[in-house]
């Protein structure tokens, strides 16, 4: 089982006490041990499910969160900016933005590696995702258990009546009774190598009442005992045969555990991508912001030359990019809480529920320095390091096993059976046991065989074409597999390059929008120009080509981080690219369970 070393799983506290039940019951008296069995043995009842405790905590903290009023549609034009102002200053200040922790509430501040800690310890996706290999454990241990001894105890009283005809008359008599008092009781397992042993001892009481007598006559005792052997030849011969179960369910836990993997894989490469999301969100939000404080700076200029050289033309024109600019400032501001919603989702930290108000702000820079990747190196990483071909190999020799255990049922049934044993017998139990436990007068063995030929076999013959068409399939699932690798690892290695050009030519379009703007700003603050419609439209445009280009920019830089993250991912080596460790921890019952812990 794949947990982190720093939770507590139910599924490993659960074995622990399984297990110390399992020590202690050497040392139960068989009554006790009989009542256990009965009870259902050691284990306690599950806790309840209690629902409502489980949600207490999110519906306590999303108290935190405040509704801000939704006021009433506008029905008139918010004239604010479009009337003139005198003097040095606006009779009306605009008011300031409002702060991040103002508009979207209360912030923290987190690196990405944090995020990974975190989410190592306490992501829920992947603690559900731990609990299979537990599950696929203990089927191991429920296959295994077939060859597990067994203790067996009969008792039996039977009454038997023979009827015989009358010498004289010819009519039936009443017959001579027998009072039987049978106990068997003894041992039976079956061994890996197909054969059934079972040792068995039984006593048996006989009272005999014949037709003319009036009561019965004392008891007679018989002892025995028998050893039998029952070894098949040919069909579910030889250790490969009986274990198949084993060696299918050893692999599918193995494949639960490469499953417990992956979505640990899928979980980190999620905040991975939201993390660098949320670095780009901020980023347009600054760029919102500086967008719509342009727009407020231009509409205060043009009120207070409202008259001269300006006319309603130039205010409306720029009071109606205002407004667009500023609701896409709270589109900004949505869009930067929902990715720190989507990494509080798949972090589960306790302290960060998704219910919670605190919004997580990022604390690194996305890289910006070019990383070179040899494509033939990294499919090779690739095929050497993805969880889903090493799981396609165990489902291949899973095949192969039920393939071979399939073939060994075309073969006929051909049993070598064989038994000792002795017995005794008095009117004594004592002498009975003597007799057959030290005299051995009465000793007895056997040996044959037993064999069943299925007339045209049709049933096995068809498992065995579907075994072997499955094994065939699971090959061609492989080769499809390495395929996918390598297409995958192609794309996100060329996904890094793409991105890593594209940053380049986003640059330069923001170095020429930049210049753009600033020439456009000289020629107006040198006062060679009059405010114009056609100045204020192509100062408004060079603006918002400037915001484009912050925007393209910031997406590329976080296209290039993220394409990364899905290199490694794609190459099946995210948990080193984050530092995440999966190791084997053993428990007190001696298994290893796999650990995933974070380096420092």
């Amino acid at each position: 089982m794949i947990r982190p070393v720093r939770s507590r799983s139910l599924t490993h506290t659960h074995g622990q006490y399984l297990m110390i039940c399992k020590h202690t019951l050497g040392s139960i008296p068989l009554l006790a041990l009989a009542g256990w069995l009965c009870c259902g043995g050691c284990a306690p009842d599950p806790k309840p499910f209690d629902p409502q405790a489980m949600q207490h905590v999110y519906r306590e903290r999303a108290t935190e969160n405040v509704t801000r009023p939704l006021g009433a549609l506008p029905l008139t034009l918010d004239r604010t900016f479009l009337v003139k102002r005198d003097g040095t200053q606006p009779a009306s200040q605009p008011a300031p933005l409002p702060t991040t922790a103002e508009s979207v509430g209360p912030v923290i501040r987190m690196s990405l590696r944090d995020l990974i800690q975190l989410a190592a310890i306490n992501s829920l996706q992947v603690r559900v995702a731990n609990y299979q290999p537990a599950v696929d454990e203990n089927r191991v241990l429920e296959a295994e258990a077939r060859f597990d001894p067994s203790f067996f105890t009969n008792l039996n009283f039977a009454t038997q009546t023979i009827l015989s005809p009358t010498p004289n008359t010819g009519t039936t008599s009443s017959g001579t009774q027998f009072q039987t008092s049978t106990l068997a009781t003894g041992f039976k397992q079956n061994l890996p190598n197909g054969a059934q042993v079972q040792l068995q001892y039984q006593a048996i009481q006989t009272i005999t009442k014949l037709p003319s007598a009036t009561r019965f006559n004392a008891p007679f005792y018989e002892s025995n005992w028998s050893f039998q052997v029952t070894q098949p030849l040919l069909q579910n011969a030889g250790t490969e045969v009986n274990r198949a179960r084993i060696v299918v369910a050893r692999n599918t836990q193995r494949v639960s555990l490469l499953d417990a993997r992956l979505q640990l894989e899928k979980t980190l490469s999620e905040i991975e991508e939201a993390y660098w999301q949320l670095v780009q969100a901020e980023s347009e939000l600054k760029i919102q912001e500086t967008l719509y404080n342009q727009s407020v700076d231009t509409a205060m200029l043009l009120q207070k030359r409202l008259g001269q050289d300006v006319t309603l033309v130039q205010t409306t024109q720029n009071n109606a990019a205002l407004r667009g600019r500023e609701a896409a400032l709270e589109e900004a501001r949505t869009r930067l809480s929902t990715f720190s919603n989507a990494i509080k989702r798949r972090v589960n930290d306790p302290n960060l529920p998704v219910a919670g108000s605190v919004v997580i702000l990022p604390e690194d820079q996305p890289v910006q320095t070019p990383i070179a990747f040899d494509l033939a190196e990294q499919i090779a990483a690739g095929l050497a390091n993805r969880a889903e071909l090493a799981q396609q190999q165990i489902r291949i020799d899973s095949a192969t096993v039920v393939y071979k255990a399939a073939q060994n049922n075309l073969l006929p049934q051909l049993n070598l059976v064989g038994s000792i044993g002795s017995k005794g017998g008095d009117a004594s139990f004592g002498h009975a046991v003597d007799n057959n436990l030290f005299d051995n007068r009465a000793q007895e063995y056997s040996i044959g065989f037993q064999l069943d030929v299925p007339l045209g076999n049709r049933e096995a013959r068809a498992i065995f074409r579907r075994t072997q068409l499955q094994r065939l399939q699971a090959v061609d699932q492989y080769r499809d597999l390495i395929e996918q690798v390598c297409q995958e690892v192609r794309d996100a290695h060329d996904n890094v390059y793409t991105d890593w050009r594209r940053m380049q030519r986003n640059r330069q379009y923001l170095y020429s929008a930049e210049a753009a703007l600033s020439a456009i700003q000289q020629e107006q603050d040198v006062g060679n120009v009059a405010l114009t419609p056609d100045f204020v439209n192509r100062k408004l445009n060079a603006q918002e080509i400037l915001a484009q280009a912050r925007r393209e920019n910031s997406r590329a830089l976080t296209d290039y981080n993220v394409a990364i993250s899905a290199l490694e991912r794609a190459k099946g080596t995210i948990l080193k690219y984050d530092n995440v460790l999966m190791q084997e921890a053993p428990r007190v019952d001696g298994r290893a369970h796999r650990v995933a812990r974070t380096q420092d």
